[in-house]
């Protein structure tokens, strides 16, 4: 299955907003009508843009669908609780307010400009404890096909590792996505967007044999902010949306909170990093037990390696 350029994937943006009514004239002229065409050429070939959650489990065989409700009890199964608020630094309020007054917020490109001031934000303050930078990447090229079907995208914002090439994605911890102020970001379609490419990194990762292919994901139109995460075990979690206005502290420490665990899945990880220690410390109620067994697991571990010493210590006094 072929892979759509970049192209083409923004040009099935263009056409996937369009009536048929455009459509029809467009496909008077000559050279549009070859690009249209070439758009439609490979039926089995999606956008992630466009993406269904009938496209993700076709393709990724994950079924999004109880995380698309809204309501808490259902689409909400992440709490996000343990993130801890800071002070945002001068130059974060300089820089914030200055955006508030000089930009009009009103496009995809000003998200991304608002979004860049958070960024940076939570980069400096994690950078003094950090043994290896976490570099910010734009628009990489991120495809995955099964059964038939090939799922083609450009994302907005990947996080990791590494000076960039083929290799990359691998090393992709944190995936981030910046949408129109009109949008909103609940709606299925964006949640499958977001959810797709972090879906596709964890596969990567996972075929790659990382100790934890864990990945954590964010999606904003600037005003409002859904956090989401990918477990070890490919379980698709998601917090309620944050407001901007009200909860800027809130958005702020649960950046940190995500780059801090992205950073610790870093390729430099071995394998005695303990899973809990990556995982939230205070998470739904159905997922409490990963937590408690594994640290069951190492006390017992530690018990038995305590016992071997004393072993060795009497066989030393018969001596």
């Amino acid at each position: 299955m072929a892979r759509l350029s970049k192209l083409q994937i923004r040009l099935q943006k263009v056409l996937a907003k369009a009536s048929d009514q455009q459509v029809k004239a467009w496909r008077k002229s000559v050279i549009l009508r070859e690009v249209l065409e070439s758009l439609l050429m490979d039926e089995n070939s999606v956008a992630i843009c466009n993406v269904s959650k009938k496209d993700v489990s076709d393709v990724l065989g994950v079924n999004l669908a109880p995380r698309l409700a809204n309501a808490p009890k259902e689409g909400i199964n992440w709490l996000l609780s343990d993130a801890q608020k800071f002070q945002p630094t001068e130059a974060f309020v300089t820089h914030y307010r200055d955006l508030e007054r000089f930009y009009n917020a009103d496009s995809e490109p000003m998200t991304r400009a608002y979004l860049d001031a958070y960024l940076l934000e939570v980069l400096r303050k994690l950078r003094q404890n950090a043994t290896e930078s976490l570099k910010v990447y734009g628009e990489l090229a991120v495809s995955c096909s099964a059964n038939g079907k090939t799922l083609n995208g450009f994302g907005d914002w990947f996080i990791g590792y590494g000076e960039g090439g083929d290799s990359l994605l691998k090393n992709v911890a944190l995936v981030g996505e910046a949408k129109d102020i009109s949008v909103d970001i609940s709606s299925e379609q964006a949640l499958c967007q977001i959810f797709t490419y972090m879906l596709i990194i964890h596969r990567i990762r996972k075929e790659e044999g990382k100790v934890h292919a864990q990945v954590y994901g964010f999606i904003t139109n600037r005003r409002r902010w859904i956090f989401l995460w990918v477990t070890d075990g490919g379980e698709v979690k998601r917090t309620k949306e944050f407001a901007e206005a009200v909860e800027q502290e809130d958005i702020l420490a649960n950046l940190a909170y995500i780059f801090s665990k992205a950073q610790q899945s870093s390729p430099s990880t071995t394998q005695s990093t303990s899973v809990e220690s990556l995982a939230p410390t205070t998470q739904s109620e159905s997922l409490s037990y990963d937590g408690i067994e594994i640290m069951c697991t190492r006390k017992i571990l530690d018990q038995s390696m305590e016992e071997d010493d004393e072993e060795e210590e009497e066989e030393e006094g018969e001596e």
